[in-house]
C-alpha cells in the first residue's frame, strides 16, 4: 500500500464495479485513468508507483492487489 494507485481502463471496464470495489477498501490516493482500447488487452490494468501489473479483465484480481 506504499505510492500512488493508478488504475489504467479501456470502454470496456465495468466503472460501477470498480467505484464499488474501491470504496469496501481502506483510503489511499487513487486515480483513475482511461486509456484507448488499443493500448490496452484487458479492460483493467492497476500501476503502484513506477511498477504495473499484467493487465486483466478480472476485476477481483486487479483489487486483491490494490
Amino acid at each position: 500500500a506504499i505510492g500512488i494507485a493508478v488504475i489504467k481502463v479501456t470502454s470496456s471496464a465495468d466503472l460501477n464495479s470498480l467505484r464499488d470495489a474501491i470504496a469496501s477498501k481502506p483510503w489511499r490516493r487513487c486515480f483513475i485513468q482511461q486509456v484507448l482500447d488499443d493500448a490496452l488487452p484487458a479492460a483493467y490494468q492497476l500501476c503502484v508507483g513506477t511498477q504495473c501489473l499484467p493487465p486483466t479483465d478480472d476485476l477481483d484480481e486487479m483489487m486483491e492487489a490494490f
